[in-house]
Order: C-alpha cells, then structure tokens, then sequence
C-alpha cells in the first residue's frame, strides 16, 4: 500500500472545501500521483476531513434558520464551524434532511428581527416545535442546553443534552442530562428511550458503565 505524502496531506486538508469530493480528486491527481476516488475519500475521513453534517451542526441550524436569510444563514454557519459550505449544500440539508425550510422569505426574516425587542432569557418555540432561549440579539439556543449549562457550567466537547422523559418541552433541570455522542448512538442503537425518565437513566448508566469497563480492558 502507497501512504499519502506529509506535502499531499498538507495540500487536501488545505484544498477540502475547494470543490466536491470528485472534482478534488480529479485535481489531485493532476498534481500528484494518481489515486482512485475510494482511496482518496476514505484518506479524507482518515485526516478527520467530512462533509457528513455533526449532531451540532443540525442544532445550531434548527436553532437559526429563523434569524437569517439565506445568505445570512450561509455565512453565519461557516464563521461558527471554520468551513466553507456552500449555500445549495445547506439548502439541499435544511429541506430534506432536516425539514427547515430554507428559503430568503422577507416577511419570515422581518419576523425574525422583530423579535429583537424580547429580552435575553425568553423561552420561545420554533415552528418546528423546537425549544429555544434568546441569549442576544439574532441568538438563540436550544432550551435543554442553555438551562443545564446555567446550573452546571459548559458542556464538553462531543456532548450533548438529552430529555430524559423524550419530552422536548420539559426543560426541568431534572429531566436534562449531558452524555457523549456515542452513549446517544448506543442509546438509539438499542432503543433505549423511554417515556419514563427513570428506565431512561438507568439505561444511560449501563451504557456509562459499559464504555468505562470496556476502555479498562
């Protein structure tokens, strides 16, 4: 097997966002020695490069796509997560992955700007049924996350905060609890959540308890 050259790893982490995955490759090639599209793409992941949209990611657009316009939206995502998508990848995901509607409705953004005058701490719904805190002007953030950080401090890397009755509207600190993204996968993997928060708890000690012993082994 060929490894990729420290020159060739420097040029695609620098170039990932310049065109879809293909058209780099084909570019790729033209300056190095060629690779096959699947030995190019699986090294992308391997350098941790991704066009896969993170749980994160989809928080932070559910939370707002209310407060920009499309262009606003486009530039504001990039700023935050350091990438350079482009306005029709976020279109195609808000629409049909997420169901947001992802549009440059002016009536909708002037809604959105109205909203300036509630204060800093207002609980608000989304369309979307969502739960959302003002925390400035155009920012917002999902409720369950906002209450748990006030009474426990920020949330770590890699983590987020789940209900643990499956109910979005509870934001009862008692009904919050931060866990990894893999307890989340190992969660839904299983099926896990429940209405009751207390067989939900329990469950998300075993998978704690299970990650721990696992990592000791």
């Amino acid at each position: 097997m060929r490894y990729f050259t420290a020159d060739e790893n420097k040029w695609i982490v620098e170039h990932y966002w310049d065109a879809p995955p293909k058209k780099l490759c084909e570019r790729f090639n033209e300056i190095f020695d060629p690779r096959d599209q699947s030995t190019f793409r699986h090294h992308c992941v391997k350098l941790g490069l991704t066009r896969a949209f993170t749980v994160e990611h989809d928080m932070w657009l559910k939370a707002n796509i209310d407060n920009y316009s499309r262009k606003g939206l486009v530039l504001k995502f990039n700023e935050v997560f350091d990438q350079r998508r482009t306005e029709d990848v976020l279109k195609v995901h808000c629409n049909r992955d997420l169901g947001l509607r992802f549009s440059d409705n002016r009536e909708r953004f002037l809604e959105a700007k109205r909203k300036v005058s509630q204060p800093n701490g207002t609980l608000i719904q989304r369309k979307n049924r969502q739960w959302v805190v003002k925390t400035g002007v155009h920012q917002y953030e999902d409720a369950g996350r906002y209450y748990w950080k006030q009474a426990h401090g920020e949330i770590p890397k890699g983590y987020q905060v789940v209900h643990l009755d499956h109910d979005i509207s509870n934001n009862s600190i008692d009904n919050l609890y931060c866990v990894s993204g893999k307890i989340v996968r190992e969660m839904s993997k299983n099926q896990w959540w429940f209405d009751d928060p207390q067989l939900t708890l329990a469950a998300i000690k075993y998978c704690e308890l299970h990650f721990l012993l696992k990592g000791r082994t």
